[in-house]
């Protein structure tokens, strides 16, 4: 066994085109390889996240006294130093993606009634669709509410030219400011987690 693997290397010694064979064949492998860890981390990164935060944590995610029921595929993406905690939708295969962004308010910020909230939120709305301030393109700017259990948030809703959302969230007494951002296919999704709010 010995004597024919001694041949194998002295042929690969004095043919050129079996070296370069071999030098092709470890290159293509190696970029297989990256582009297969790309597909992993990128694509299925999301995926992992979300599935060992919801393994390690549960459902559920608090956020001050507050909490909120993230679905399977959410996860905690970062929180800033600021308190400041960006929640995520794992984008998959489709590339669509969806965000929430809990936003601490200062004191002086958070409005004790509901009325204030919708009249400030009406205001805006009707400015931003009047003087074209909105980002929406397709129609314009409206108010929603979602309500929680224990709040009820109105909600400056725009759609973006891509078929993509944005909303704009305050409750009252509430010490956090609701954004979420993402693909139109994903906002109804979005809202039933943002109606998770307790």
């Amino acid at each position: 066994m010995g004597g024919r693997a001694g041949q194998e290397d002295a042929v690969m010694q004095s043919n050129p085109a079996i070296k370069r064979t071999y030098a092709l064949l470890i290159i293509c492998c190696a970029i297989i390889l990256t582009a297969l860890c790309y597909f992993l981390y990128y694509e299925c990164g999301d995926r992992v996240r979300a599935l060992s935060r919801h393994r390690e944590h549960g459902d559920y995610l608090s956020i001050g006294a507050y909490r909120l029921k993230l679905p399977s595929g959410w996860w905690p993406g970062r929180i800033d130093s600021d308190g400041t905690v960006y929640l995520r939708k794992a984008s998959g295969f489709t590339g669509s993606s969806s965000g929430i962004r809990v936003i601490p308010m200062q004191d002086d910020e958070v409005v004790d009634s509901d009325d204030a909230i919708e009249r400030t939120e009406l205001t805006m709305v009707s400015m931003m669709n009047r003087d074209g301030i909105s980002l929406a393109k397709p129609k314009p700017a409206s108010l929603i509410r979602i309500t929680s259990p224990s709040t009820t948030f109105n909600c400056i809703e725009e759609t973006l030219h891509d078929d993509e959302f944005l909303l704009h969230c305050r409750a009252a007494k509430v010490r956090y400011q609701l954004e979420a951002a993402g693909d139109g296919k994903r906002e109804q999704e979005t809202l039933s987690v943002l109606a998770t709010w307790e």
